[in-house]
């Protein structure tokens, strides 16, 4: 999950969009998800063992199941417990941004 939510907020980053706006008040479709939208992002979703649009509706499926987001059918939206996650990935990303060259590090 925590995968899923990393390449979500760079995506989101990415086009320029408030990253915690967005992960908070987006509806997202599954299908159009960003996840295989790149061969990086392929390679992350691949070493987790998820390969196409039905590993991607499990991990939407888990977050509905804790919690952290709510499904109906294709379309899902975050929930409040979201903030945990986007915390934690926030976190980290920002230690990569205090790395000793100074260059942000790309998220792994």
């Amino acid at each position: 999950m925590a995968l899923f939510i990393f390449i979500l907020m760079e995506y989101l980053e990415g086009q320029g969009e408030s990253v915690e706006e967005g992960i908070l008040t987006k509806t997202f479709s599954i299908s159009e998800l960003p996840h295989f939208s790149t061969e990086r992002y392929r390679g992350y979703m691949k070493e987790i063992g998820i390969e196409d649009s039905d590993g991607l509706a499990a991990i939407v499926s888990n977050l509905d199941k804790f919690g952290f987001a709510q499904r109906r059918g294709d379309i899902f939206r975050f929930r409040s417990p979201i903030y945990r996650f986007f915390d934690i990935c926030s976190s980290i990303v920002h230690e990569g941004e205090k790395s000793d060259s100074g260059e942000r590090e790309p998220i792994k």
